[in-house]
């Protein structure tokens, strides 16, 4: 498996907000489609934390299955639309992509506990909607209990 590791500027004449909008939506729709992709990666700045003196407005993470997928794709119709669509909002000059070998030092059980974070906080958001649906058909079946909502029986003889 081959990783690369992408670091580059947004073009000075777009907001970050556009910047951030742009890569996490429609470029990373195109990367997604890349032949031989494993693991694609963005990494966004924390807000509050980007400041004049960054050097990089965010960091992409490749992993191919091999360099076959790499070495065949340069100069294909892909490879160019990638590069015109980049060019849409990254800095062309600011961009340094570097091919690197992964050593994890470290793994504890972050990727566990994120995912019983999420697995509780998806559970929580299903809870919540279908809480909100039962009460809102229980409340359509109860009236306010108006005089004007009461039924009128009469005694005819």
């Amino acid at each position: 498996m081959l990783k690369f590791a992408s670091f580059f500027r947004k073009r000075p004449d777009i907001g970050h907000d556009e910047f951030h909008e742009y890569w996490i939506g429609t470029h990373a729709e195109l990367v997604m489609r890349m032949p031989g992709l494993v693991r694609y990666v963005q990494n966004h700045p924390l807000p509050g934390t980007l400041n004049a003196a960054s050097s990089f407005h965010g960091v992409a993470e490749v992993w191919l299955e091999s360099a076959d997928a790499l070495i065949r794709e340069p100069g294909s119709p892909f490879w160019e639309e990638v590069a015109f669509e980049e060019a849409m909002f990254i800095d062309p000059d600011s961009q340094v992509v570097l091919p690197v070998d992964e050593k994890v030092l470290k793994n504890a059980k972050w990727p566990r506990e994120g995912m019983k974070i999420l697995r509780s906080r998806i559970y929580e958001a299903q809870r919540a909607s279908l809480h909100a649906a039962r009460s809102a058909d229980r409340k359509s079946q109860v009236g306010t209990g108006d005089r004007s909502e009461r039924i009128r029986t009469y005694n005819f003889p």
